[in-house]
């Protein structure tokens, strides 16, 4: 298992936009909508993370890289509104064919580390409600689910959220 992980650009956008779609369409299959699974675009993912990672951002920008190649990112941030002082994950998201092979673990750890340089701190996570697999893989790594719960629109539905914590 040869990877890296680095800091993420703007010049990834294109690069974690094929990784976002296919680990979408591989995660949230029966728990979203599957026409809008399959409608997803990379193109539409790449203008969205251009955007995105256009912006300042105090926190955590990483991509792992195996082969050359792009196989996962994590975007945090050291503070983000409603979260009561927590840090937050927003996305960590990897390439279906890595997964269960000890690269999530390691981008998780140092997401975390990214967000706690400036010193200790919770950090909150939302997993799609139904993603056991998901909510397996946090809970190995010490995460917990908080009791916390959302609904956030995606596509023409509503999807149920549990927020997850580490302290």
């Amino acid at each position: 298992m040869d990877f890296s992980i680095r800091e993420l650009t703007v010049d990834d956008a294109a690069r974690i936009a094929p990784v976002h779609v296919r680990s979408w369409q591989a995660a949230y299959r029966g728990l979203m909508d599957q026409a809008m699974l399959d409608s997803l675009s990379v193109e539409q993912r790449t203008e969205m993370w251009t955007g995105i990672l256009s912006t300042p951002n105090e926190g955590a920008r990483l991509v792992v890289e195996q082969g050359g190649e792009a196989v996962g990112f994590l975007v945090g941030t050291r503070s983000s509104p409603g979260t009561e002082g927590a840090a937050e994950v927003f996305s960590v998201y990897l390439d279906p064919s890595v997964w269960r092979g000890g690269i999530g673990s390691a981008l998780l750890d140092a997401g975390v580390a990214a967000l706690r340089a400036e010193g200790p701190t919770p950090i909150i996570l939302w997993v799609v409600d139904g993603n056991e697999r998901a909510c397996r893989f946090y809970e190995s790594r010490g995460w917990q689910f908080d009791g916390g719960r959302r609904s956030d629109p995606v596509g023409e539905q509503l999807v149920p959220h549990l927020r997850y914590r580490l302290d």
